[in-house]
């Protein structure tokens, strides 16, 4: 709508207008009646009137023009960018299906993230730490890039036994998992890995472990034997080997390591160190590798470390002989 700025400014200019005219037509047209003289300068003055408000109509039908051009293209924006969006979503919940994850579970994900009140700041960072480490676990397994979690996993290693369904191959060094009072196995993340590992050899999945001693001394101690026998109820195929007698060079880079289906590795990275203070040995990082080429690496290091041990009956029969 006009200002009064614009109005008072039209006014000006018709008053100057029709005052410039009127002497104009006085000065050059002196002849002529005075009336033929007023005629004039009040045309003239309605003329400039007229151009000021055709110019300022122009310019508003610019302005508007220029508006609704840019309404367009910001509307055409975003239902092209909502578009894209549905169609990404469209494709990776068919990419879903295909990969046997089903939508299902992201649906519930997604909603249950969505649901948590704008207020609730620590639930809403905790969860968003969590989808992001999900989020990281998933990247890398894509791309064949390792997972590293800083200390003592648990939820991968119980999570990939109960996922596997071919094979469970596994390196334990007993000055990380045996320690004192039996170490790994005598304790809960312990005692529910052996079950899990129970219920998949009830499944059909071959499990193998070999246990690395430290000296051939620690092989026939009642605690290393009693934890070997403790697999083996549990259907393992257990073999027990000093580290001395490991082939080639393996002895002097032992590390565990379990290869679930021969198709990924996880492995556990102790401190080289422990004082006298501290019993159980500190895990410093947890890694999965799925590259295959490194995981062939691993399935191959466990078949020479496997022909190298010493059947459990084997070690038993001798720690016997060696009573009597």
């Amino acid at each position: 709508m006009p200002t009064w700025e614009s109005i008072t400014r039209k006014v000006l200019v018709t008053i100057v207008t029709g005052v410039i005219s009127y002497f104009l037509a006085n000065s050059v047209l002196s002849e002529i009646n005075i009336a033929f003289q007023l005629g004039a300068s009040i045309f003239l003055s309605g003329v400039a009137l007229v151009v000021m408000h055709l110019t300022e109509v122009d310019k508003r039908l610019k302005a508007v023009e220029d508006g609704q051009t840019q309404h367009a293209e910001s509307t055409e924006r975003m239902l092209r960018q909502g578009f894209e969006d549905f169609s990404r979503a469209t494709e990776i919940f068919a990419r879903l299906e295909k990969s046997g994850i089903g939508t299902e579970v992201v649906l519930e994900l997604v909603e249950n993230a969505s649901s948590i009140p704008t207020d609730d700041e620590l639930a809403l960072r905790f969860v968003q730490r969590q989808i992001n480490g999900v989020a990281d676990l998933v990247k890398n397994l894509t791309k064949n890039a390792d997972t590293v979690y800083e200390g003592e996993d648990r939820d991968w290693m119980l999570d990939l036994t109960c996922s596997v369904n071919k094979s469970i191959d596994a390196i334990s060094l007993t000055k990380v998992d045996l320690g004192v009072d039996g170490g790994l196995w005598l304790t809960d993340l312990g005692q529910r890995y052996l079950q899990l590992q129970r219920d998949a050899i009830s499944r059909g999945v071959t499990t193998r472990r070999v246990f690395i001693a430290e000296n051939a001394e620690q092989m026939i101690t009642p605690e290393f034997v009693e934890i070997c026998q403790m697999h083996r109820r549990l259907g393992v195929e257990v073999r027990v080997l000093d580290m001395n007698d490991a082939p080639g060079t393996l002895g002097n880079t032992m590390f565990d390591f379990i290869v679930f289906d021969n198709a990924l590795s996880y492995e556990s990275m102790p401190a080289p160190q422990r004082t006298m203070h501290q019993k159980p040995i500190i895990i410093i990082t947890t890694r999965l590798v799925k590259d295959q080429a490194r995981v062939k690496g691993r399935v191959k290091r466990f078949a020479e470390l496997w022909e190298a041990a010493t059947d459990l009956d084997v070690l038993i029969r001798d720690r016997q002989l060696t009573k009597t």
